[in-house]
C-alpha cells in the first residue's frame, strides 16, 4: 500500500500564497496543540491563501504531522 500526501500549493510554494503547511511550515502551537505551522521567522502566524472558502487555515492536523514526521 502507498500514501501520498496533497496539499494546497496556490500559486506556487516560491511564493506566500499558499497553504503547504506540511512543506513549507514549521512545528509550532496554536490554540494548545502542537502542529505544522505557516510562521515567520519571529514565529507570527502567516495567513494561508486558498480560493476556496474555509481551507485558508496556516496550520495542519495533529493526526498528519504525526505522518509528516514518521515518513521524514
Amino acid at each position: 500500500m502507498s500514501i501520498y500526501g496533497v496539499e494546497a500549493a496556490g500559486l506556487g510554494l516560491a511564493t506566500d500564497k499558499h497553504a503547504a503547511s506540511l512543506t513549507k511550515g514549521k512545528p509550532g502551537v496554536l490554540h494548545g496543540a502542537m502542529m505544522y505551522l505557516l510562521q515567520d521567522e519571529d514565529g507570527q502566524i502567516q495567513e494561508a491563501h486558498s480560493i476556496s472558502a474555509g481551507l485558508d487555515y496556516p496550520a495542519s492536523a495533529l493526526n498528519t504531522a504525526i505522518c509528516t514526521i514518521l515518513i521524514e
